[in-house]
């Protein structure tokens, strides 16, 4: 989840006991350490003037080398603070806290907080991490230059799992969104290896891996460290970045290598060469990676497992290429990611600019460009498409960076697909609609200023129509509920569109598809504004509870 801050003087200077006379726009930027019964303050830096990138990013690397610390900055509205950002462990980071929210005061800075609690046990199942070292020495490695990883489970409750019956499911995390913000990526599980425990702690995911008829198969859960959505080129060069006064940084964008990596190792030496099905899917930026490379992974199941029947499943992700609500260019340090139904941001500063479009277009253009300008990685029927239909010349596959946005690319995607997605998804209300600006309006759209609420109602009902044109080898459950990455144990059992469980959508779907009558299979749209038609339930709640 993104949050958008740029204090005015008084405001900050209230909240944050400056001195009176202060000129300029402070902004107040501190992080603070949660222990065991206290919250203490980490540190704590105001800035007369608007800062730079690497001033704005300084409490940010600080909140990255602690395992539980969440950052905070002061409000354009209110002399509260609003979450700006959390680093590692922020289900634990949050515990105790009002929601989102929470009123503080200043403090010293803390010499040397407490040590996060060790890990629990991890996830139920037999859970096994395996690196992709053989990819590594091809090249092909996060943006540190650590080898990219997968869990996967082989056993539940002391049975194994079905070793021809296969899910693959891609990580989210969003993406890298320039050179500078990378070098904070990889220092982060979004970006390096390092810290990946030996047992899996947190997994998107775990509603499906665990309800029928998903709950004895061979589950692969891919880990994300590229920042491009597996895009990068294996031949891109390392690029060297200095950040302020720290020494070069090199990273690594070979997400792509990691991909066919990946793909290699678990045909070669783990089984997937005997899958007869294969449920390829993923959430946020993962749901984004099955877009663009679902039919590059039926390609090599073809080719290594022919037996195979390969169908996708995308958790959020279909997205448009649209405009915000105030077509406000703003500039994005570094947007980190997203997990189930939270995000972390080192931290965004929304300002006006006369100079750049730094609208989410631009971000994804910026992520395809970086990666791979050719779109090599990306669909390909899709980059030929955009690059004939807009490039100058035409044919220039520079234009394939439209192919990043899930409604864009849908509709060349041969392999069968299940979109899951909210109407009013979480993140595409701070990212594409613009509420992330508007307090209490991205998380309840009824809250919203009417223009607002209008624009989102209006995009809303321009996914459905997009829906509707795709061919009968997609299903769809799409729904009012606002949240974001829905294959969580949370929504997967409880929520319904017309009468009918996420799950059970789901799960009628992908035994149709592996026949190939899933054109059979009614979509499941939710086709009123705001609120669930009739009866149906939203984040366990009926209509008249919400």
């Amino acid at each position: 989840r993104m949050w958008s801050f740029l204090a005015t003087s008084a405001v900050a200077a209230a909240a944050a006991g400056s001195t009176a006379g202060s000129t300029g726009s402070p902004l107040a930027c501190f992080v603070e350490y949660p222990s065991s019964s206290t919250v203490k303050n980490m540190c704590e830096r105001q800035f007369d003037e608007f800062p730079t990138v690497a001033d704005a990013t300084e409490c940010a690397d600080r909140c990255l080398g602690e395992a539980s610390c969440v950052m905070f900055a002061w409000s354009t509205t209110e002399p509260t603070c609003r979450l700006s950002a959390t680093c590692k462990q922020p289900t634990n980071a949050l515990s105790g806290f009002d929601g989102y929210f929470r009123n503080s005061t200043a403090g010293a800075c803390a010499p040397d907080p407490p040590s996060p609690p060790p890990p629990g046990p991890g996830i139920d199942g037999n859970w096994t991490r395996v690196f992709l070292h053989d990819a590594a020495e091809q090249g092909a490695v996060c943006i540190d230059g650590s080898p990219g990883a997968f869990y996967i489970r082989t056993g539940i409750n002391g049975t194994a799992t079905d070793p021809t019956k296969w899910v693959i499911f891609m990580e989210g995390g969003g993406w890298a969104s320039s050179l500078e913000g990378s070098v904070a990526r990889a220092k982060t599980d979004l970006g390096s290896s390092k810290g990946y425990p030996e047992f899996p702690q947190h997994m998107e995911g775990m509603g499906l891996f665990d309800a029928p008829p998903f709950a004895t198969h061979t589950v692969v859960y891919a880990k994300y460290c590229d920042g491009g959505s597996w895009t990068g080129a294996l031949s891109n060069p390392p690029i060297n970045v200095t950040v302020g006064t720290d020494p070069p940084f090199t990273l690594y964008f070979r997400g792509r290598g990691l991909f066919d990596g990946l793909f290699e190792e678990l045909l070669t030496n783990r089984g997937l060469d005997k899958a007869t099905e294969l449920l390829y899917a993923g959430c946020s930026a993962g749901g984004l990676t099955t877009y663009v490379h679902a039919d590059a992974v039926t390609a090599t199941m073809k080719a290594r497992a022919p037996q195979a029947k390969v169908v996708a499943l995308a958790d959020a992700m279909y997205s448009l290429n649209h405009d915000d609500f105030k077509k406000v260019p703003w500039s994005a340090v570094e947007l980190v990611g997203d997990r189930a139904d939270w995000a972390f941001v080192f931290i965004i500063l929304h300002r006006r600019v006369s100079d750049r479009d730094g609208h989410w277009p631009a971000f994804m253009s910026w992520v395809y460009h970086t990666m791979d300008p050719t779109g090599a990685s990306v669909n390909d029927a899709c980059v030929t498409a955009m690059a004939t239909k807009y490039g100058t010349p035409p044919g220039n596959r520079s234009e394939g960076w439209r192919c990043m946005f899930g409604s864009a690319v849908a509709p060349f995607i041969q392999t069968p697909l299940f979109v899951l997605n909210s109407k009013y998804d979480t993140w595409q209300a701070a990212q594409i609609i613009g509420a992330g600006d508007f307090p209490h309006c991205r998380d309840t759209i009824a809250t919203c200023p009417a223009p607002l609420k209008q624009f989102w109602v209006d995009y809303a009902n321009q996914m459905i129509h997009l829906l509707d044109q795709l061919p009968p080898r997609f299903g769809a459950y799409l729904h009012n509920c606002q949240s974001h990455c829905q294959t969580g144990p949370g929504m997967w059992t409880t929520d319904t569109v017309n009468g009918t469980h996420m799950g059970q959508a789901v799960a009628t779907w992908y035994e149709a598809a592996l026949q190939g009558k899933q054109g059979q299979v009614p979509r499941f749209v939710d086709r009123c504004d705001v609120n669930p038609c009739g009866g149906d339930i939203c984040n366990g709640k009926p209509p008249s509870a919400l």
